[in-house]
């Protein structure tokens, strides 16, 4: 079994000696972000606004369901394209609704 020679884009080279690419080639790059004091707190903004995101496209799909402009399938691509902390606000805020009119 032999092995297709590893192809980069033209004009780009690996940095490679006569067994393989070298440490520097392969090694993992260092996040300097992580060793700065407040790029925790930037994390924990970040992820609050993509709850909050979440949450403004809920009350938009609430309000265009309400308006009978939307339905399932709305719902679905809606859905489909939220991730992570986003989808969390969206479904806080459906929660929300849903909790207020069975009250």
């Amino acid at each position: 079994m032999t092995i297709a020679p590893l192809t980069t884009p033209a004009g780009a080279s690996l940095p490679t000696n006569e067994k393989g690419p070298t440490v520097a080639a392969v090694a993992p790059q260092e996040n300097t972000q992580d060793k700065r004091p407040d790029s925790r707190v930037a994390s924990h903004a970040a992820q609050a606004l993509l709850v909050i995101e979440g949450e403004r496209r809920a009350v938009l799909f609430l309000s265009q369901l309400t308006a009978k402009l939307s339905g399932p399938d709305e719902l679905a691509v809606t859905l489909g394209m939220l991730h992570g902390a986003e989808l969390l606000g969206f479904c806080r805020a459906i929660e929300k609704a849903v909790e207020v009119r069975r009250a």
